[in-house]
């Protein structure tokens, strides 16, 4: 299996991929989230858009408030005028396109291309019909369980996303995959998640170079490597699952 998964690593190139999701997501985060807090406040469950938000940033440390506090107020602003035609056409122009690229990088994985059709909507639907789902269950199990500890939160957090992950893998690509190669690939994704964060947190708190070097930039300079580095996981979690297939099934 390891020659296989080198194989895949030197033949697709995971890097060129990791960077165009970055810049589609720099694109597209604004109007996801300003897309994601309308709906959530809508069904008046907008608590979740902060928890998920601070999950995202923590890694960061300081520089993840300052970049937090600065994102918010895009949203927030945005969010005001979302109903604009204009601005809801350039909302869903700039998800698309990312929804689109994350389609794509997936198929090309597997040696496939990507076709707007009818399993990519159907599959594209179901799976954000199943996030806004679970998103409303996890708020609701807070309000039942009144204030569930910090624990149980990331655990169920850490289910969800294994789901989440495994459902992408598996109905994504236009490849007949096999359930526990995605499941996998997805419990890679997260294993190395907790590991990668805490990493990545250390490293930003004991080098001052890039504050030293970008000053007020730094934020922007940050965000880029951690949307880049989650994107190479990811990545890589979606070779793996094929390399497992591929190996045992």
């Amino acid at each position: 299996m390891l020659k296989h998964l080198i194989m895949l690593f030197r033949t697709f190139p995971v890097q060129l991929y990791a960077t165009s999701l970055t810049y589609y997501t720099l694109l597209a985060i604004v109007p996801i989230l300003a897309f994601w807090l309308w709906l959530l406040e809508s069904l008046h469950i907008d608590a979740l858009f902060h928890t998920v938000m601070h999950g995202f940033l923590d890694p960061m440390g300081d520089i993840g408030e300052t970049v937090g506090s600065t994102l918010f107020d895009f949203v927030h602003n945005t969010h005001s005028g979302f109903l604009h035609h204009f601005t809801l056409l350039f909302f869903f122009l700039s998800i698309f396109i990312l929804i689109n690229k994350l389609d794509a990088a997936l198929n090309a994985i597997w040696g496939l291309s990507s076709n707007l059709d009818k399993k990519y909507l159907r599959d594209w639907g179901l799976l954000a019909l199943f996030i806004l789902l679970s998103s409303t269950l996890f708020v609701l199990f807070k309000i039942i369980a009144d204030h569930p500890s910090k624990l149980t939160q990331e655990i169920i957090s850490y289910i969800f996303s294994f789901f989440v992950l495994t459902g992408l893998f598996k109905f994504i690509p236009r490849a007949t995959v096999k359930t526990p190669a995605a499941c996998y690939g997805a419990l890679f994704c997260l294993i190395i998640w907790l590991p990668l964060s805490r990493l990545f947190q250390q490293l930003v708190l004991f080098n001052n170079t890039y504050i030293v070097v970008y000053h007020d930039f730094v934020g922007v300079i940050i965000t880029l490597i951690w949307i880049n580095m989650l994107w190479l996981l990811f990545l890589s979690s979606a070779i793996i699952s094929r390399s497992i297939q591929e190996t045992y099934y």
